[in-house]
């Protein structure tokens, strides 16, 4: 993903410039998993082809069809002056198209390799946003956001060494601080008076920046694709990129805006899964030894299929009418198990 590019777009999100607003219809239904991506894990492969979902909680499967899933009304809306609310709906689309048309033509063709640097760049930057759009993802960002004001608070109303080197900052900008708003600081925050808060604008534009730090680490790393014969097939969920990282900020209060304006990531150590098409999954990893292309056995689409699974929280679809994961025993088990398992699991950390 360009780093210019998203910059540029982060700062036209914030309000940096107000480009004319259209009159079309504005896009009220926003898919945090792209539906053309959902698409690929029907056998037919469009956006109103039927798939089958299954719930983590253990409700009862249905049919649906990509349309009517991984989405919520104003998910990733704007609010500033001159933009149309769903202005980083349309951002998106950019990387959706290609990268949809792309696993299109892998799922196709079996055996197939990325071909081009270009090609990489797609399934790169779709990863990337992809990660970074879902809620768990956005939440993490938003979480960072209030930590990093909590600590700022917190350092200004305890720490009077930090307080007067705010205070002398403020005071190059023409604001005036008085040294007993410490103390009132001090009392407003104990009180609970002061609670941080992230705007939703904030959050929807940090999607942008969590997915350049995606981005970012990925550059480097080499692709495999894995290609099924069936009939197991990948299936998707909410969480559909196997991807785990953790956010650091800097220990210097002063500098936790810049922190959050491009955060940090913890290295990508292990590989990254994720599903392309119902029949072709990928592998992002450091090992120059694996092929770019291969045929995946059962055991390798379960594996597959058990990342995806493992943090879904809303939907899991499948193009069939059952799947296969990798139980917590290390056997091989079908939809049921697994929806068991997970709820078995999910229970334990409850208690």
């Amino acid at each position: 993903m360009d780093r210019e590019k998203t910059a540029k777009v982060t700062s036209q999100s914030e309000g940096a410039g107000v480009p004319r607003l259209d009159m079309q219809q504005r896009v009220v239904r926003q898919h945090f998993v792209s539906a053309g991506y959902l698409a690929r894990f029907t056998l037919e492969g469009e956006r109103d082809s039927l798939f089958y979902v299954f719930s983590p909680d253990g409700s009862p499967m249905r049919e649906a069809i990509p349309d009517s899933v991984g989405f919520e009304r104003h998910y990733h809306d704007v609010d500033v002056p001159g933009f149309r609310p769903d202005h980083l709906e349309k951002f998106f689309q950019e990387f959706e198209g290609p990268a949809c048309a792309l696993f299109r033509t892998l799922s196709a063709n079996p055996g197939r390799s990325l071909l081009t640097e270009e090609e990489r760049e797609t399934v790169a930057s779709f990863v990337a946003v992809q990660a970074a759009r879902i809620p768990q993802g956005k939440n993490k960002y938003e979480r960072l956001v209030i930590d990093s004001r909590r600590a700022f608070v917190e350092e200004m109303a305890c720490s009077p060494e930090f307080f007067n080197k705010a205070m002398a900052a403020a005071q190059r900008y023409g604001v005036e601080i008085d040294s007993a708003d410490q103390r009132r600081l001090l009392e407003a925050i104990r009180g609970g008076h002061i609670v941080p808060q992230v705007h939703k604008t904030e959050t929807s534009v940090g999607i942008l920046r969590l997915a350049y730090a995606i981005a970012d680490q990925l550059d480097g790393m080499h692709y495999s694709l894995l290609y099924s014969d069936g009939p197991d097939w990948y299936v998707c969920s909410d969480y559909p990129v196997g991807l785990f990282y953790s956010l650091t900020v800097s220990e210097d209060p002063l500098e936790h805006q810049k922190a959050i304006e491009w955060p940090t990531l913890s290295p990508f150590k292990s590989p990254i899964f994720m599903p392309l098409a119902y029949n072709v999954a990928i592998a992002i990893h450091r090992s120059e030894n694996i092929p770019t292309a291969l045929r995946a056995d059962r055991r390798m689409v379960a594996r597959v299929n058990t990342v995806v699974v493992g943090y879904s929280q809303r939907f899991i679809c499948s193009p069939s009418l059952d799947f296969t994961c990798v139980l917590p025993n290390r056997q091989l088990g079908n939809a049921k198990d697994t929806i068991a398992a997970l709820q078995r699991f999910r229970e334990s950390e409850g208690d």
